[in-house]
Order: C-alpha cells, then structure tokens, then sequence
C-alpha cells in the first residue's frame, strides 16, 4: 500500500516471522515514539493493548463491544473526540 499510494514516511507492519499484532505491536510503537508518543487508530479488541501506550486512542469501523471495551479500559482524557468524523472514525466512547 504504501509503495502504492506514497502517502508515509514510514511503515511498521508484520514480517512473516514477527506478527505486528496486540504486544508485539505496542512493543514496535512504543519502541520507535515512547510510551504515549503517537496516536492510534484500531478497529479491533487487540488494539486495546496499543491503546493503553497511546496518546489518544480511535476506532475505525470497531463493534460497538469493542468501543465499550476501550472505554472500560481507558481514562477519558486518552479517548479521541469527533475530530475524525469526517473520515468515518468514532471516539471510543460512542458519544458525540
């Protein structure tokens, strides 16, 4: 994708023998930006795990059990807010 579209300066994904997924994933981003150094958009409930080393956490096309889940999770202050709604994001929170 990114050869495709030229959109990023750089890409973290999985390898084939690393799956960027869940711990390995916070261990890769955390690595790179710090603990709370970068925001992130999931859509799934192993991006829970990420979202606890975000700044600001979003979901793209998460369930609402996912988006509950977070918000469980996660202090108010480190949850997005409509900001992304123009690009069809949800704050985890549901709430607008």
């Amino acid at each position: 994708l990114d050869e495709h579209v030229g959109l990023f300066d750089e890409v973290l994904a999985s390898d084939g023998r690393v799956n960027l997924r869940g711990k390995n994933k916070v261990a890769a981003l955390v690595a790179r930006f710090g603990a709370k150094g970068f925001d992130y958009i999931g859509n799934d409930s192993t991006d829970v795990a990420v979202w606890r080393e975000c700044r600001t956490a979003y979901v793209a096309n998460g369930s609402g059990a996912v988006r509950r889940k977070a918000a469980a999770e996660l202090p108010p202050t480190q949850i997005g807010t409509g900001l992304w709604t123009g690009l069809g994001l949800k704050p985890i929170s549901g709430n607008w």
